[in-house]
Parts: C-alpha cells; sequence; structure tokens
C-alpha cells in the first residue's frame, strides 16, 4: 500500500514501460507500487512521445498505459510553475525543463523527487532528489 507523495520524473515512469533495462525496470514498477504519484502535465506527456517513437504504439495506448499515474495526482503548470522554474535556472543552473520539474515538484508540497536526471541524494531548497537506481 503507497504510504507517501513522491513527485515522479519521466525517465521513471519510462522505466517502467520499457523492457531495455530489466532493472530498472523492476526498480520503476516496484518504487512505483510504494509511493503516491505526483506528476505535472509535462511528465506523462514526455513519456507519451517516448513510448510512441520508441515502441510505435499509439498515444490512446500510451495514455492507458499511463492512466494509473494521471488517476493519482497531476499538479498544474501555473504562473507559479514558470517564475519558479526561471529563478531556478538561473539560481542552480539546470536547464530550464529540469527546472521546471524541480518547480513542479516543490509547488506541489512533495518533499521527494524521484529522477535518474540529478544527482542522488541533492537538496534543492524543500526536496530531496532521490536517484532509485543506485
Amino acid at each position: 500500500m503507497p504510504v507517501a507523495r513522491a513527485f515522479i520524473d519521466s525517465n521513471i515512469l519510462l522505466y517502467a514501460h520499457l523492457e531495455d533495462d530489466q532493472r530498472k525496470m523492476a526498480i520503476a514498477r516496484q518504487l512505483l507500487g510504494d509511493v503516491l504519484p505526483v506528476v505535472s502535465p509535462q511528465i506523462p506527456l514526455e513519456v507519451t512521445n517516448v513510448l510512441v517513437r520508441s515502441t510505435g504504439i499509439g498515444p490512446v495506448e500510451a495514455a492507458r498505459l499511463l492512466r494509473p499515474f494521471i488517476d493519482g495526482e497531476v499538479v498544474p503548470t501555473t504562473e507559479f510553475t514558470v517564475r519558479e522554474s526561471w529563478r531556478i535556472a538561473d539560481r542552480y543552473g539546470f536547464h530550464i525543463y529540469d527546472a521546471t520539474v524541480i518547480a513542479s515538484a516543490i509547488g506541489s508540497g512533495c518533499p521527494i523527487l524521484y529522477t535518474e536526471d540529478l544527482q542522488h541524494d541533492q537538496r534543492i531548497e524543500s526536496l530531496r532528489v532521490v536517484n532509485p537506481f543506485i
């Protein structure tokens, strides 16, 4: 039974659905079963794009696969998200898309961001970054 809210980056959702790396697939699926996943609109849309390109499935099939994560919690992209993304990118030197994921995670109130794209155990303001594949 999921115990805590956690912000999930697109790479975690991708590993849960792509069979290229069985180890990472198992870890991603276990993680997604252990937390209450929180995402921003950008996350399932990025994953849909990659699934359509890499597997040949259509957007409707990708949406069916991702539906359980959308049914969890999707935090809106707001003016706050945009302004925080710019501030975080400027302050910490992150690429704007990474800064948007961070801003969305902070804005959602999640204490943890699960991603493979940032430094493991990094603290960014109220957020802790965790790479579950380490």
